[in-house]
């Protein structure tokens, strides 16, 4: 069985994926309440940066005129229009999220999570130009795509050998729309997945309780 694969249905998925769901909740509801608050439209971009800003964007000169780095958190949890987080959220947590979340525990992905956000916002506020404004989960969503990385690399029977190379395809995929695509944080991805990669092995000193595959 893929561990792609989403079988059951969502209370199985709860269950299941605890750590995926909240995120999950979480970021809807943050979507809802800016929708309700007119903050967005539902397949346009924000207002305008000013708006993403006063939400609690990423802006490497808001962050140095203001100390506020809480926003390397707060930025995480942002989307900009409806295809911004039905991407993030199926592709990244129900599919790729909750596949990782089976493989290492929900405490592991929780720090995964969390870690590799916020190293790629960091990597944002370090690399971007210092007027560039940046939201959404993709920095932890390509932090998950790092660690699967390590484990189709240095922990083959971890992985279903058809995932793997279906991973790897989705990581090259997704490597080249990060260079080709406007609109996109080229520096948020790079740093999330590089981070991922990095933060791996100190997650797998005691190996995920996992079948093994050929």
């Amino acid at each position: 069985m893929s561990i792609l694969q989403r079988r059951g249905n969502w209370k199985q998925f709860l269950k299941q994926y605890p750590i995926c769901s909240f995120l999950i909740v979480l970021n809807v509801l943050v979507f809802i309440i800016m929708m309700i608050n007119r903050y967005t439209n539902l397949l346009t971009d924000l207002l305008n940066g000013y708006t993403l800003i006063q939400l609690g964007a990423i802006q490497t000169y808001t962050i140095d005129a203001t100390g506020q780095f809480y926003r390397f958190l707060t930025a995480m949890f942002l989307h900009g229009n409806f295809l911004h987080i039905l991407f993030n959220m199926f592709f990244g947590l129900i599919i790729l999220g909750a596949a990782l979340e089976g493989l290492i525990g929900s405490t592991r992905f929780f720090i995964v999570y969390f870690l590799t956000g916020i190293a790629s916002s960091y990597g944002v506020y370090l690399l971007s130009g210092p007027y560039t404004v940046t939201v959404g989960a993709s920095g932890a969503i390509y932090g998950i795509l790092g660690v699967l990385l390590f484990m189709i690399v240095f922990k083959k029977t971890l992985v279903p050998y058809n995932d793997r190379k279906l991973i790897a395809q989705l990581i090259i995929l997704n490597v080249i729309l990060s260079f080709v695509l406007s609109g996109i944080s080229l520096e948020g991805h790079l740093s999330g997945l590089i981070a991922g990669f990095l933060i791996a092995p100190l997650l797998m000193i005691k190996e995920p309780e996992h079948p093994s595959y050929l």
